[in-house]
């Protein structure tokens, strides 16, 4: 006679007994509780990669915003997170002449005439600010139409003169560091070339904070 058949009946069922019991009080088999512990891990993970990511403080930084119509243009009072400050307008191209370099939409500076325009930024004071920015000679004009300058809290801290204009956008990366005294910070781009109703395009502008924690 084996030694298995000479116990109690009740003894065979012990392991099926122990796993109800571990489910009843709340506790997991070793290898349900390690195959959960990557997806806790890759959560975690990705929820410090979104907490580093630089935070853009430029609303509608890519002129998106109004959409309009594949193949027009229109000139604005203002639009969403921008206003108009010297000039007609803002003028927002879609596919007109020229092709943008982020999403469909871009802006002209020089819309019925030479024009600027602003956006108040919640800003920290002290903090120091990297503002970037992309430029393009409106393709098929003339250099010296393409013309543009930033300021900071009124003061001009970069220009851009286009040297070589093609049949399509050229656009050009610009970058400026700036240091913030308010809580709020008045960025602003405006035509400086000659009013002629075309010059320079813009697109995609960012703030973002990069001052040492």
């Amino acid at each position: 006679m084996s030694i298995s058949k000479s116990l109690p009946a009740f003894l065979h069922r012990a392991p099926a007994l122990v796993a109800l019991t571990s489910i009843a009080l709340g506790t997991a088999p070793l290898a349900s509780a390690e195959a959960r512990a990557p997806r806790r891990a890759a959560s975690v993970q990705i929820a410090v990669a979104d907490e580093a990511r630089p935070v853009n403080v430029v609303v509608n930084g890519s002129f998106e915003l109004p959409a309009l119509d594949d193949g027009t243009w229109n000139v604005f009072e203002e639009i969403r997170g921008w206003r108009t400050a010297a000039g007609p307008g803002i003028e927002i191209q879609r596919g007109v002449a020229g092709s943008p370099l982020d999403g469909a939409q871009h802006v002209e500076l020089d819309s019925h005439a030479s024009s600027a325009m602003y956006q108040i930024l919640d800003t920290q004071p002290d903090h120091r600010y990297l503002i970037t920015y992309w430029v393009s000679p409106r393709p098929g004009t003339a250099a010296s139409d393409n013309r543009l300058a930033l300021s900071w809290d009124g003061a001009v801290i970069d220009r851009y003169a286009a040297t070589d204009v093609g049949d399509d956008t050229a656009w050009v990366r610009r970058e400026v560091i700036v240091t913030a005294h308010h809580r709020e910070s008045r960025i602003q781009f405006a035509d400086v070339s000659e009013s002629n109703s075309v010059g320079a395009y813009l697109d995609e502008v960012s703030v973002v904070d990069v001052s040492t924690p």
